[in-house]
């Protein structure tokens, strides 16, 4: 009564289903509910459509897109597509937020967190940070967390030399801070945008090192990279590509 087109279309597909198909799905309900094969299914289609949006906004849109009121808000509901693995602990905070969400992580207590001072860059200056991710990273000890920080810049701004510049003051103002030293925790950068300037290109580019890797502190645990859009919607493609085919 209420979606009769609906109702017609199912039956319509489940009766012209092949006799092998019909039993394959008669078998797949046997292990699971049809509401789980439908929210399978429709994830992996919304997750190609918001592909193609992105793709969209990040190349042909790029000239007005702004990355703070709109990419970065689109981002901050979408996480998975730096990594299934990770989850948004902090969007848009200074680096003391940053230090407060990993020492919460951590499992430490609410008064620990009173009166913190703020984590500056050399110049005295407190960093914004656009996206922080977390995960923890499976291993022999549990404790240990790998930590994702995404400085997103405007799709028509390259990574430059300050843009470079930039993402390692705030990796090096976290190495610095006796407050992170001791702890188990990896922390990855990220500058992300369409393109990278020839300069950069070539500081990341070296012999014998991942291409995109621009640090990389052992002892600290820190590595810096510098990521394009075209890298990171070919990752998800991939990803997905699988299910896309069938």
């Amino acid at each position: 009564e209420q979606s009769p087109k609906a109702v017609q279309r199912i039956l319509e597909d489940v009766l012209d289903l092949p006799k092998e198909k019909q039993v394959e799905f008669a078998e797949l309900l046997e292990k699971t509910t049809l509401a789980a094969v439908i929210n399978a299914a429709k994830i992996v289609a919304d997750r190609l459509d918001l592909l193609k949006g992105l793709e969209l906004l990040v190349f042909e849109q790029k000239e007005t897109l702004l990355e703070r009121q709109q990419l970065h808000k689109i981002l901050a509901e979408q996480t998975w597509v730096f990594g299934e693995e990770f989850n948004l602990t902090v969007n848009d905070e200074s680096l003391k937020e940053v230090l407060r969400k990993h020492l919460q992580l951590l499992g430490r207590k609410a008064e620990e967190l009173e009166g913190l001072a703020d984590v500056v860059r050399d110049d005295g200056s407190r960093g914004i940070v656009d996206m922080m991710l977390s995960r923890v990273v499976p291993q022999s000890h549990a404790d240990e967390r790998e930590h994702l920080i995404i400085e997103l810049k405007r799709p028509k701004q390259p990574i430059d030399a300050t843009a470079a510049t930039q993402i390692k003051e705030y990796a090096f103002a976290v190495a610095n801070d006796e407050r992170f030293r001791d702890t188990k925790t990896r922390w990855v950068f990220w500058a992300l945008s369409n393109q990278v300037s020839e300069a950069v290109r070539k500081e990341s580019h070296q012999r014998n090192r991942p291409e995109g890797l621009l640090y990389e502190d052992e002892e600290q645990r820190i590595t810096i990279w510098v990521r394009t859009w075209g890298q990171v919607i070919e990752a998800c493609r991939a990803r997905l590509h699988f299910f896309q085919e069938r």
